[in-house]
C-alpha cells in the first residue's frame, strides 16, 4: 500500500470554493483503479494549505495508470484553478506490521 501526500495551496479568498471544486471531484479519484482511499485535511494554523492523502494499491497505480487516465484531468481540471502553485506531491511506504517492538 502507497501513501500518496498531496500539499494543495489555495489562493486565499478561495478556499470555499476550492472545497466545492474538490467535493465535486473526488469520485474521479476514488473511481481510479488501485485507489483505496482518499480525504482531504486542512492545516489549522494556515488555512490556504490542505493535505490530500490518498492510498493506492501500488506507486504505479497512482503515478502512471492515474496521472495519464482522462478521469486525472477532470481532476486536475476542476481544482488547479483554485491553486497559487502546482501540487507538491510524495509517496511513502506503509511500514504499519513491519515494525517489531
Amino acid at each position: 500500500m502507497i501513501l500518496t501526500i498531496t500539499e494543495l495551496l489555495v489562493v486565499p479568498g478561495a478556499e470555499a470554493e476550492f472545497l466545492i471544486a474538490v467535493d465535486k471531484a473526488l469520485p474521479e479519484l476514488l473511481g481510479a483503479a488501485g485507489c483505496h482511499s482518499a480525504r482531504l485535511v486542512r492545516c489549522t494554523s494556515a488555512p490556504e494549505r490542505f493535505v490530500l492523502l490518498s492510498e493506492w494499491a501500488t506507486l504505479e497505480s497512482h503515478t502512471e495508470d492515474f496521472y495519464r487516465s482522462e478521469a486525472f484531468l477532470r481532476w486536475r481540471d476542476a481544482v488547479s484553478e483554485h491553486l497559487c502553485e502546482p501540487p507538491r506531491v510524495e509517496h511513502a511506504e506503509d511500514l504499519t506490521g513491519l515494525i517489531t517492538r
